[in-house]
């Protein structure tokens, strides 16, 4: 897992890189093939899978104090559903992805919007475990480790944001004109962009049987790339392909509501997404 993470962040750097050159020079003398985006408002909508790097998971409480090393997480997608999906009051359940967009000139546009992915501890996986448990907090795993291996059974713990493993985020995308059909309203375009932000998980912890589900909170910050292609017709409608990797620091997660139990991890994630838009033309 490391090593394809370490792939796929080479191949985003590389290809940010060449995409971002290539858009200055193309924006440098505006060519047929770029529509007049400059003021436009753009609007996105979709849907996402998300994946995780290993990461060590520090948890701390009264009574206990230990890490979770190099732990296996796993997302949670919502199996297609019409009722869901499509329904107005639930349609926000899934992974889903919100954007809205600002073109400051034809080809770059400022951003800001909502990731909502969901992260859960891979269940009944062997991971090594280094701290204390306490008797008073549980008998039957109370013990101190050190770099031990130890089975996750939800009984001991479960762990997930699957309320959010949410990243709210603002960026800069440059566009590269890709194709234009002369014969009919269709385009494509190539992009690359930067983000930061921060995070908001709402989080789930069941530890040695009780169950806490926490509320939203700010928990770290966040900063990713972002690659996609967007398929536009009609000079206003869009599809749009996005492929996203980012690193997420969170060093205030909160464990058991009215308590100072945090967790702590650094997160290195992918996300690829499938996303619906359309652009508003307030400089048109």
């Amino acid at each position: 897992m490391k090593r394809y993470f370490c792939g796929v962040k080479r191949i985003f750097l590389l290809l940010a890189s060449s995409l971002l050159i290539q858009s200055s020079v193309i924006g440098q003398s505006k060519t047929d093939s770029i529509k007049t985006r400059n003021q436009d408002v753009c609007i996105t909508w979709g849907y996402n899978r998300s994946y995780y790097n290993t990461s060590d998971i520090h948890f701390q409480g009264e009574g206990f104090d230990f890490t979770l090393l190099d732990a296996n997480a796993i997302d949670d997608p919502e199996p297609f559903d019409v009722d869901i999906y499509l329904n107005p009051k639930r349609f926000t359940v899934p992974q889903f992805n919100f954007r809205a967009s600002y073109f400051i000139n034809e080809n770059t546009s400022l951003s800001g919007g909502w990731d909502h992915m969901k992260y859960v501890l891979q269940p009944n996986q062997l991971i090594r475990i280094d701290g204390y448990i306490d008797e008073e907090v549980s008998v039957e795993h109370a013990g101190h480790y050190h770099e031990e291996l130890k089975l996750i059974e939800p009984s001991f713990i479960k762990y997930e944001h699957t309320d959010g493993f949410n990243v709210v985020r603002f960026g800069v995308e440059r566009f590269l004109p890709l194709w234009t059909s002369k014969k009919h309203p269709l385009e494509a375009n190539l992009y690359g962009g930067v983000s930061a932000g921060f995070m908001l998980p709402w989080t789930d912890f069941t530890f040695a049987g009780t169950r806490h589900k926490n509320w939203l909170h700010l928990a770290g910050w966040t900063t990713s790339l972002q690659l996609g292609a967007r398929f536009e017709w009609l000079d206003c409608l869009f599809l749009q392909a996005q492929a996203h990797y980012g690193y997420a620091a969170l060093n205030n997660v909160i464990l058991q509501g009215g308590s100072d139990s945090r967790a702590s991890q650094n997160v290195v994630f992918f996300e690829r997404s499938l996303s619906v838009g359309g652009y508003i033309p307030l400089g048109r």
